[in-house]
């Protein structure tokens, strides 16, 4: 679906109104219960450590004319270094036989080397982000409202490692993980298309008429794709008989046996159309190696689905073609399709295939005109904005992924990706896609190598 953005509190309360927040809002009370008695014991714990510490202590004393500068650990396993250990360092690691591991270590150390009764307590409280590959340590239910993942526990009370902007691997016989855009571009190649791209239907146009939009017509947009991602739901464009285009953000924590496409659909679960739709499955997925979740917009928010088996050309399922890298089309007006909602916040969604046009915006205008409703955002060079200052038309959820396409001289061509949105058609603040003219090189490389 496509990203909306909004505030936390809001999320929350989208959240409560669902069914799911009702039987949430019902446990509440047993929640708070079992949160305090683990709060209690989690202070019972703390304390009858800061007592065996206190013990520790006055014997430390007496023997710190013995020791060396190494740390002993209690138990007959080696000593380690006796550095002084800041708030952000994690406790020494021993090889102890005893069970209380992280207890021995901690009240092994000489006076002036162990850390602070508060950062014990943060420790055994708030947990330990030492315990953590990756991300940091937060409560679980903060991390999950911020769209992170919960990857296991950090060691405090209800808390676990949280990663953040990393997308997981994605499946393409080679790990993924994102890294940093350069300042200029690489280039991958020249833009190659199919010889049959672009072309719709002779007696099918783009007549008619997402939110503000009205019902395409059949075999309109035959390159359209429905991608069906476990439970979720995305759009995406047909480039050739193997590749479909999505969002990033759709596929980048998905498995491709979890993913389905389909094809050449206009009316989702029924026989009524001319031609009917084809169903396939997913080989491997790449991801732009830049593409990274954030707050705002996500990087690079496109990917590369290779399908399962070559699918044949019909009147109702063709290619689009990808414009040459560096192409400029603001000003000028695009369809975006989909089945996402028709009213922001909705949870119905359309049967029938959707479209509307949309004017490309200036970026600059897009941040200011986001900045006068209190929304910082950047768009930066691989994004782009599409929509009305007064709203009224836009792309909504469900419809992330979704092309917005633009026809020059008798061919269409996929002119961005539908990626985020701070609500949906309203004023000054319109739809955020990613600028497939600034990845066309990529996305034809990963298309055809």
């Amino acid at each position: 679906m496509r990203k909306t953005r909004m505030g936390s509190w809001e999320k929350l309360s989208n959240i409560l109104s669902t069914d799911f927040g009702v039987s949430i809002m019902r446990l509440l009370p047993t929640v708070s219960i079992v949160l305090l008695t683990g709060s209690v014991l989690a202070l019972v714990r703390y304390t009858t450590y800061y007592e065996e510490e206190s013990d520790s202590r006055s014997r430390t004393r007496s023997k710190r004319s013995l020791r060396s500068n190494n740390v002993t650990d209690g138990g007959g396993g080696r000593g380690g270094d006796n550095t002084r250990l800041s708030d952000d360092e994690s406790i020494p690691q021993h090889n102890h036989s005893s069970q209380n591991r992280f207890r021995r270590s901690l009240f092994s150390l000489d006076e002036e080397d162990r850390p602070p009764p508060q950062w014990r307590t943060r420790r055994l409280l708030w947990g330990d982000s030492g315990k953590c590959s990756s991300g940091s340590c937060e409560f679980f239910l903060f991390c999950w409202l911020s769209g992170g993942l919960v990857e296991k526990g950090c060691g405090g009370f209800l808390f676990a490692c949280c990663r953040h902007n990393v997308a997981s691997q994605v499946k393409s016989g080679i790990g993924y993980s994102p890294t940093e855009p350069p300042d200029v571009p690489e280039y991958y190649g020249p833009v190659m298309n199919d010889p049959r791209c672009g072309l719709a239907a002779d007696n099918l146009g783009a007549q008619e008429r997402i939110v503000g939009g009205r019902e395409a017509g059949f075999g309109s947009f035959p390159w359209q794709a429905y991608i069906r991602v476990g439970s979720s739901r995305c759009g995406g464009s047909l480039i050739n008989e193997r590749h479909v285009i999505t969002a990033g953000h759709c596929v980048a924590r998905a498995q491709p046996h979890q993913i389905a496409v389909t094809l050449g659909d206009y009316v989702l679960n029924s026989n009524s159309e001319p031609y009917p739709p084809v169903t396939v499955g997913v080989s491997s997925i790449k991801v732009h190696p830049h593409f990274k979740f954030t707050p705002q917009a996500d990087r690079y928010d496109v990917a590369v689905i290779k399908l399962d088996r070559k699918v044949n050309y019909l009147p109702h399922i063709r290619p689009i073609c990808l414009p040459d890298r560096g192409s400029e089309f603001r000003g000028q007006y695009g369809w975006v399709t989909g089945w996402g909602a028709l009213e922001p916040g909705s949870r119905l969604r359309p049967k029938t295939l959707q479209a509307v046009d949309v004017p490309v915006l200036e970026s600059r205008a897009c941040e200011v005109w986001h900045k006068d409703k209190g929304i910082n955002v950047i768009i930066y060079d691989e994004m782009m904005c599409a929509g009305y200052q007064f709203g009224g038309k836009d792309s909504c959820q469900g419809d992330s992924g979704g092309p917005l396409t633009i026809q020059q001289n008798g061919r269409w061509y996929l002119i961005g990706i539908v990626s985020a949105g701070y609500s949906c058609a309203q004023r000054q603040q319109p739809g955020i896609y990613h600028r497939v003219a600034y990845t066309a090189d990529w996305i034809s490389h990963a298309a055809n190598s």
